[in-house]
Order: structure tokens, then C-alpha cells, then sequence
């Protein structure tokens, strides 16, 4: 039982020290995907007063839109990595309690 304890406090010391060296990073990519949003709002108000299409709306919305896919895909990637690390954890805690 202690060892058990111990990997789950240890893997939890591990998961928030992995959240706090990336929080600047995660507040980064919110902001970017918010300002996306932002942008990408502003050019389809502009496209509907207008009704006409542009080359620097498209390239705002294609802009905007690709920022926002980006921002999505490294926060997706940094929360997989931290399931990956919390799942990894609870399948070597199954092994020992097996045993």
C-alpha cells in the first residue's frame, strides 16, 4: 500500500509541476485563439456590411481560422500528454494490485 500511495503522490507532484512550467504557454495559445476569434468576428461583420469578398478578408479569415487550428492542436496535444502520463500511472497501480 505505500508504494501505491507513493506513485500516485509522486505522479501527482509530477502533473502539477508539468501544468505550472506550461501555464504561460497555455495562456499564450488562449489568448492567441481568443484574439483569432476576435479578428475572425470583425471580418465577418465587415464581410456581411460590405457583401463583397476581398483578398485581405480572406486572408483575414484565413488567418484567423488557421491561428485558432494551431492554438487548438498544442493545447490538444499538451492535455494528451498529460492523460498520457496520468493513464500510465493508473495502469501501473492495476499491475501492482494484481500482484
Amino acid at each position: 500500500m505505500p508504494q501505491r500511495e507513493d506513485l500516485v503522490t509522486r505522479t501527482l507532484d509530477a502533473l502539477d509541476r508539468l501544468m505550472r512550467m506550461f501555464a504561460f504557454e497555455r495562456i499564450l495559445y488562449l489568448v492567441c485563439a481568443i484574439a483569432s476569434f476576435v479578428l475572425l468576428i470583425v471580418c465577418l461583420i465587415s464581410l456581411f456590411q460590405t457583401q463583397q469578398i476581398s483578398v485581405p478578408q480572406l486572408a483575414m479569415v484565413f488567418g484567423a481560422s488557421g491561428l485558432i487550428a494551431a492554438s487548438a492542436a498544442r493545447v490538444s496535444f499538451f492535455l494528451n500528454k498529460s492523460f498520457e502520463l496520468v493513464s500510465s500511472i493508473i495502469q501501473q497501480l492495476a499491475s501492482l494490485e494484481k500482484k
